[in-house]
This record gives C-alpha cells, structure tokens and sequence, in this order.
C-alpha cells in the first residue's frame, strides 16, 4: 500500500467530518465519496494526477447523483399566503368616525376596530373608505364613492 492511499482516507475522513457539522445538502458528502474513490484508485493507479482527476469525476457524480436523489424525494409543496396582521387590513373598507384632514389623523372603524386613518384628501365622518396602506399605527385610506 502506498502512503496515498491513507491521505486520501484522512482527506475523505475530513470531508466527513465537515458533512456532519454542515446543515447542508450533501456537499462534503459528496467529496467524502470522491476521496474514498481516489483511495481506492491507489491500489491500481499510481500517478497522483489521475487520482486527483478521479477525486474530481467522482465528486461531480455524487453531487449530481445526490442532487437528483433529493429532487426527486423531496416533496411538492403548495404555499399558500395568508394575510395576516396589518397586511389583512389593505383593501378592508370601513366607516370613517371622525373626520380625516390631510394634515390631522382622524379616525376609522373596520371591522369592529377603530384605527387611526390618514388620507391625503378631506373625508368627512360617515364616509365608507377603504384601506390602501398601513403605516405604522395609522391606515392609509382613500374615499369610496
């Protein structure tokens, strides 16, 4: 045996190493595969070059053969987007309590909450408007005629 052989095992150890403390998708282990091979390659091949060219052929197809492993067994998932918090309010509509200037919040009521309402034109109490925009603590409303 050729003192090769144990530093493409110590390399491949290393990678394996790497792998189990790498949250990711089986880089290391492919490398780790890629090292074994080129150790094995030892006992027929001498030249360090081809092992490396080994290392590196070897690696390519692991990655590609885990790649596709995880493509395929991974499932399909359907997200879906809830709106939730402020962004359920854009588009809600409701009746304004007081009146909204555009240099002064007024206030409004959408669904059974009262919030404070700017608008960047006058809209007197009792006028339904809908929510463009949250900003902050205030909506951004726009008349509904």
């Amino acid at each position: 045996m050729t003192t090769l052989f144990f530093y493409w095992l110590i390399a491949a150890l290393l990678f394996l190493i790497l792998e189990i403390g790498h949250p990711g998708l089986f880089l290391f282990l492919s490398f780790t595969v890629g090292a074994c091979a080129s150790a094995f390659a030892t006992f027929w091949i001498d030249s360090f070059m081809i092992q490396g060219y080994i290392f590196l052929f070897v690696t390519v197809v692991a990655i590609l053969v885990f790649h596709r492993w995880l493509v395929r067994a991974e499932p399909v998932r359907v997200e879906t987007h809830y709106h939730s918090n402020t962004e359920a309010l854009i588009g809600k509509k409701g009746n304004v309590l007081h009146a909204i200037e555009p240099s002064k919040a007024g206030s409004v009521k959408i669904d059974g909450e009262i919030w404070l309402a700017r608008a960047p034109e006058h809209i007197v109490a009792g006028q339904l408007v809908e929510v463009v925009a949250v900003r902050g603590a205030h909506v951004q409303v726009r008349r509904i005629n």
